[in-house]
């Protein structure tokens, strides 16, 4: 079952076309069932996977998974590669988004992408009003905060003010944090027109109508 397992990880969008077998289940089997919680538990001879449907007080009991500890190891590795296969493809199309949304804006390349960090792509760009932006396409994976947090903003200070222009943080985040946004309101203070700027949604709509009120 291990090298099995395996194989399903390099199936991004047909899990269920496995090489070297069929897979067979009844229908009420086969369109599988919708989890939102897990509660894993051990013995000394299985691992006891317990996929529960939560909406609001007690738990309910959709699905019980029972593994070896070998299998469990060869379901935890093939997870783990295709979460980090998600974030991947999920960062490029972010970044597309923004590069589209910039354009549709109004805004005009200046010097393109010329810095790519280990989760951020920076370019510059020149605004409606002539203005050149520094635009900073910040990703964050699933296992960071959906807010932006005060600590996060605080680096692109310094960035900032070294700068001749504006900093534009585009950020997949919900939001930012109360923390985050007073840090923001008072470094702005510092100057007559403010230096840094957050923009932060889900779709290309949402970064185009926020990069069209700056």
């Amino acid at each position: 079952m291990g090298n099995k397992v395996k194989e399903l990880s390099s199936k991004k969008k047909e899990p269920s076309a496995t090489p070297g077998f069929k897979i067979e289940a009844q229908p009420d089997v086969f369109r599988g069932v919708y989890s939102n919680l897990a509660v894993i538990s051990h013995t000394e001879n299985e691992f006891v996977i317990d996929f529960l449907m939560r909406i609001t007080g007690n738990a309910q009991l959709v699905s019980r998974v029972i593994l070896s500890p070998r299998h469990a190891k060869s379901l935890l590795s093939a997870l783990a590669e295709n979460i980090k296969k998600f974030e991947t493809g999920t960062e490029t199309t972010f970044k597309e988004i923004i590069i589209k949304a910039v354009h549709q804006a109004g805004f005009s390349y200046y010097k393109g992408i010329y810095r790519k960090l280990e989760d951020e792509i920076i370019f510059e760009v020149e605004g409606r009003k002539r203005k050149r932006y520094l635009i900073v396409a910040h990703y964050w994976s699933l296992d960071r905060g959906i807010y932006f947090p005060s600590e996060q903003i605080e680096k692109y200070f310094n960035r900032a003010k070294k700068s001749e222009n504006p900093y534009i943080i585009v950020t997949n985040s919900s939001g930012l944090t109360q923390k985050a946004h007073e840090d923001l309101k008072e470094f702005n203070k510092e100057f007559e027109e403010p230096k840094l700027f957050i923009i932060f949604g889900s779709n290309e709509s949402e970064f185009i109508k926020k990069f069209s009120d700056l």
